[in-house]
């Protein structure tokens, strides 16, 4: 009789630990993401005067600035799945251009926290955007599926 009441209890214990761990789990916030690649969908907006996703957008090359030459990093994957030019940014500050049906790979400073962002710019002032979505990771390569 104690053996079953032991295995009842056990059992118990261990469902109540998994349901304590797998409810800390939902906080997106300090989830560790394990996948390398996501895919998102793009909303519409309206032209605003700033974009609080981007914080520094495409400059020119300053040749009076020296450089620093950094060693290892994150690669990042942009699969744009879709006919439009697409702007991609690495926690704010632009990355490159994303052109219809095609690829484009970047290096990005390896933080834990990756927000990736994309925008596609129309001639009559509106946009599709992409994100902000948010990867924590260190030392790897992502991809991030851009669809309609």
């Amino acid at each position: 009789m104690s053996k079953k009441l032991l295995i009842i209890l056990f059992v118990a214990l261990c469902f109540i630990f998994s349901a304590s761990v797998s409810f800390g789990i939902a906080d997106d916030t300090k989830k560790e993401e394990k996948a390398t690649e996501a895919n998102t969908k793009a909303e519409k907006s309206k032209a605003e005067a700033k974009d609080e996703n981007i914080k520094e957008d495409a400059q020119p090359n300053d040749p009076s600035k020296e450089i620093q030459k950094k060693r290892g990093g994150c690669g990042v994957q942009y699969r744009n799945h879709t006919p439009w030019t697409i702007k991609v940014y690495a926690n704010g500050y632009y990355r490159g251009t994303v052109y219809g049906y095609s690829t484009l790979s970047v290096y990005t400073s390896c933080r834990t926290r990756l927000v990736l962002y994309g925008r596609a710019n129309f001639t009559d002032g509106t946009y599709l955007k992409w994100g902000p979505y948010v990867y924590y990771t260190r030392h790897a390569w992502f991809t991030w599926n851009l669809w309609r």
